[in-house]
């Protein structure tokens, strides 16, 4: 026969009033994958759960460090990062990936930023993907060779100020301490030039990116740059958006990349530009760039973007297609009848043995996808 209950409903092995911690029988993989989504400071606190939580965030691969938690402290942000890399340093599980965001004292110089570098040597030379978020960015540590980030492969900036006074003082080129990167992001960064630097030469605002396994670039609206240049011999993928307006200086963008394959332009604002000047600039400056996506095999343009060679028709129909091995064009749009030119449509076929009628796409988006959302 089977067993009775005990009394007052209490199963055998159970202690009344006891609440089993199901979570904490997970293994490390789960519990570590739930603490990647919090920063250093809630991982620590999280081992007052229980025992097992109560050394788990020493051996978690994916660090968030987050200033806004520490009320923008940039010494208690520093005494944290440096604190949590030495205690975590006695363990022997390696860091995959890095955050740091909203760093303190972001709208000065200072060295933070710097020590923080020095404290992130601690992960070893595992670190894989390193993503940064309101910093400002002048120190050598960024620029130069260092042995923790030769297997870094994904970076990715998000409001950056890029200190160009000091690094032209340093002569030292952005990315350089970065040989094995692929990926690359540069979402809403700025060039941020000394005070005291009224005329500063037009090099100084010349961003040079650079790198010899670099295979996807992305830039999102940058800020304050003349000029951004780009040479990867290995580049496959490269997206570039940006917003033109009548007050704002236009960034000529120029490419070095043979092996590319697939781009990516958005443009937003030509059509509601004013002045007569600016728009002559963006002709030319756009012109040039599409000119060099000559290797693409697919291309994505934002309709706007397509606005500049229809009106710098001179030049489409005065030369033969660049596009040598284009297979398909997307054109995405928002609104409205949307018509192609037949000059514009030969610019982008007649080059390509791999182009037909149907290799030139029309899609329609929502209208919330204008502009788009700045994300990392």
């Amino acid at each position: 026969m089977p067993r009775a209950p005990a009394k007052g409903g209490r199963q055998r092995g159970v202690v009344k009033g006891s609440n089993p911690d199901r979570l904490s029988n997970f293994p490390d993989e789960v519990l570590h994958c739930i603490l990647s989504f919090l920063d250093t400071k809630a991982a620590v606190r999280s081992g007052i759960l229980s025992s097992r939580w109560k050394s788990l965030w020493k051996t978690v691969p994916v660090l968030n460090f987050d200033g806004e938690s520490f009320n923008d402290d940039e010494q208690s942000f520093k005494r944290h990062v440096d604190r949590f890399l030495y205690l975590r340093s006695t363990t022997l599980h390696e860091v995959r990936r890095v955050s740091v965001l909203n760093c303190p004292g972001f709208e000065e110089r200072s060295d933070l930023f710097t020590a923080l570098f020095l404290s992130i040597s601690r992960c070893g030379r595992s670190l894989e993907t390193l993503n940064l978020k309101a910093v400002r960015l002048y120190t050598m540590a960024f620029a130069g060779p260092s042995p923790v980030f030769k297997v870094l492969t994904t970076l990715t900036l998000v409001d950056c100020c890029l200190d160009f006074s000091c690094w032209n003082q340093q002569q030292v080129r952005p990315f350089a301490g970065f040989p094995m990167l692929q990926n690359l992001k540069l979402i809403s960064c700025s060039c941020c030039l000394d005070d005291d630097d009224d005329d500063p030469d037009a090099d100084e605002k010349c961003l040079k990116v650079s790198g010899r396994q670099l295979l996807c670039l992305e830039i999102h609206a940058p800020f304050g740059f003349d000029e951004i240049e780009v040479s990867a011999p290995k580049l496959e993928s490269f997206t570039y958006r940006d917003v033109i307006r009548d007050f704002s200086p236009i960034t000529q963008v120029s490419l070095n990349a043979p092996s590319l394959k697939h781009a990516n332009i958005m443009m937003w604002g030509y059509m509601g530009l004013d002045d007569e000047y600016v728009k002559e600039v963006a002709n030319q400056q756009y012109s040039d760039l599409l000119l060099c996506l000559s290797s693409v095999e697919t291309l994505s343009l934002q309709f706007e973007t397509l606005e500049v060679l229809i009106n710098v028709c001179d030049l489409v129909k005065n030369q033969p297609s660049p596009f040598a091995r284009l297979k398909s064009v997307r054109l995405l749009y928002s609104e409205g009848a949307v018509g192609i030119p037949p000059y514009v449509m030969h610019f982008f076929r007649d080059g390509s043995p791999f182009m037909d009628e149907n290799a030139v796409k029309l899609t329609k988006v929502t209208t919330s996808s204008f502009p788009y959302n700045l994300q990392a």
